[in-house]
């Protein structure tokens, strides 16, 4: 049993939850403020260009960073630091670098919608990766070479065993990779443009009404994008905590 904080420790912990808690005011209570005079046709746009845009590219994320982490868990153990290091390098590269890289790959589907499915995959994919790793390799082994000894094969193994027992950490590791496709800017903003009804993503969005001069609308963008990525945030951990009250993932 933990003793109770000390004076400083409850200072630091009192300060920095005033901090964020402000932060939040000032969004949510600037954006309710200005609920009746913005143009909701423009966010209703921005709005579906990012669900839209983000459900094709967390889905494609899904699917190479769960056949990823099982490759380099499982096949590759003598050089998994390397391979975790390489597959997620991206995560460390600022986004405007990556857009910059992303213009001179693709440039034929710059500034179309194309270009947010492949930013949004860029930057997801790193961080669903990483956390798809540590739930893999939490995993028993003797349950999987029980598994290969009645004749499973790789793929079997991840589709009957690891993921419907590390399933909530998969689906951690995605809300986490979707809230950080949800808020890119840099990256966005240099493949795929600020073209309002065809690019403009919420976050976007927000940095594009700002520099115009419209803070009415970059309010209300900036609280639908808040309130988003709370609602993904706060299903990552729900998920999280069951996993450990249960002894899984």
């Amino acid at each position: 049993m933990f003793k109770k904080p000390g004076q400083i420790t409850g200072l630091v912990y009192n300060f920095y939850m005033l901090y964020v808690l402000l932060i939040l005011g000032v969004i949510f209570l600037k954006a309710y403020n200005k609920m009746d005079k913005v143009d909701w046709g423009l966010i209703a746009k921005s709005f579906l260009i990012t669900l839209s845009s983000l459900s094709i590219s967390i889905s494609l994320s899904l699917v190479v960073s769960v056949f990823v982490a099982y490759e380099i868990i499982y096949y590759y153990k003598y050089v998994q630091g390397a391979l975790i290091l390489l597959s997620t390098i991206t995560a460390a590269i600022p986004p405007v670098i990556i857009g910059i890289a992303l213009l001179v790959l693709f440039k034929s589907v710059a500034f179309t919608f194309p270009a947010l499915i492949v930013v949004q995959f860029t930057v997801a994919t790193p961080f669903i990766i990483r956390g798809i790793v540590i739930t893999f390799s939490m995993l028993d082994y003797d349950m999987l070479e029980a598994a290969m000894c009645d004749g499973a094969d790789g793929f079997k193994l991840l589709w009957y065993i690891v993921l419907p027992v590390g399933w909530k950490g998969v689906v951690t590791s995605l809300l986490t990779g979707a809230a950080r496709a949800l808020s890119e800017v840099g990256a966005t903003a240099l493949f795929g443009g600020l073209i309002e009804g065809k690019t403009l993503t919420l976050a976007c969005a927000v940095f594009y009404y700002t520099t115009e001069g419209n803070l009415d609308e970059a309010f209300v963008a900036a609280f639908i994008t808040c309130l988003a990525a709370l609602m993904l945030f706060g299903s990552a951990q729900i998920l999280e905590r069951l996993g450990k009250k249960e002894g899984g993932f």
